[in-house]
């Protein structure tokens, strides 16, 4: 009776801080419009780096995609907070994240945070600024911040967000903390380094064309995108799940 008793309790009592998953939605290029292509792979990486903590259920993008092409929005269309609220409750998610990006001047700023889908609360936001060439830095802090904050959510308790440390002062020639540049070679040249933003660009391209149903074009931009970068996670992971 006991055992019965205590079977019912946790089922009319689920844990308040945990009910769905979590959805990634297309982050709103805010600046440059020649970015515009990066709204798709970026959100894609935030999606790879949010799902590698055990403790959170992330909706696969393909299953949001197919929301959004229901309601005839593809990839580039914006989404208003009525909106998607009703995609995150149709993915059977509790939290949405949203975010945006702009460049100016060089500077790339890409902001996010994440909202419980029924009450629109705002349970953590993170913000970040850096070199352009910096993409992939800012983006894994950023992630890392939110991945903190739902771990925190979850847990029932309050997480103190980091304060920013302010970017080094690079000199002339000096590679870059966030875009996997290489060090000189000893004869005194500079291989050529990494570049994230061709880089997400190719993966943005593959995963439309992915779901486009397009595999040759969709396996040849992600090769495109580790040619550009060699260690995108995002990209190796979308080539390993093609058929060879």
């Amino acid at each position: 009776m006991r055992s019965l008793l205590f079977a019912l309790l946790c089922w009319t009592v689920p844990n308040p801080a945990w009910a769905g998953g979590i959805a990634v939605l297309y982050f709103d290029n805010q600046g440059n419009p020649d970015l515009e292509p990066l709204r798709v792979g970026l959100t894609q990486m935030v999606v790879t780096d949010l799902a590698a903590d055990p403790k959170l259920t992330i909706v696969e993008r393909t299953r949001i995609q197919e929301i959004l092409d229901e309601l005839k929005l593809g990839h580039s269309g914006r989404v208003d907070p009525a909106t998607s609220a009703k995609i995150g409750r149709l993915v059977g998610a509790e939290y949405l994240v949203l975010g945006t990006y702009f460049e100016l001047g060089g500077t790339l700023r890409i902001d996010a945070r994440v909202v419980r889908v029924e009450t629109g609360e705002v349970v953590v936001g993170a913000g970040r600024s850096g070199a352009v060439d910096e993409l992939f830095s800012i983006e894994k802090s950023i992630a890392g911040i939110l991945a903190a904050g739902l771990d925190a959510t979850i847990a029932g308790t309050i997480m103190e967000v980091p304060t920013p440390s302010p970017a080094p002062t690079r000199k002339a020639g000096e590679p870059t903390r966030g875009g996997r540049t290489v060090q000189p070679h000893a004869g005194g040249t500079i291989a050529r380094k990494a570049d994230p933003v061709a880089a997400t660009m190719a993966l943005s391209r593959g995963l439309v064309a992915l779901d486009a149903k397009d595999q040759t074009v969709a396996r040849a931009e992600f090769e495109a995108a580790l040619a550009a970068d060699p260690d995108l996670d995002t990209a190796k992971i979308e080539l390993s799940k093609m058929a060879p």
